[in-house]
């Protein structure tokens, strides 16, 4: 359904946006860019790890919650 690939869509360009947002973090803010640098090192590699454990397990809890739902517009 359209409706999913707009879903499909939009998870993949937040996914980016806040992996984005995380390596902005780490280039501006002092005392993060004091813990990486080049954004090489193990805190940036943690930062990143930890949002996308924490989007995948959202992905997972929200698909979860909507699994017993059926199309909300039947094809006759």
């Amino acid at each position: 359904m359209p409706s999913h690939v707009v879903a499909i869509i939009s998870s993949v360009v937040l996914t980016a946006a806040i992996a984005a947002r995380v390596a902005q973090l780490f280039a501006k803010e002092p005392s993060l860019k004091g813990l990486a640098p080049t954004q090489s090192e193990p805190p940036f590699l943690i930062a990143q790890l930890t949002v996308l454990v924490r989007f995948v397990a959202l992905t997972i809890v929200v698909n979860r919650g909507f699994r017993g739902f059926g199309p909300v517009l039947s094809h006759r």
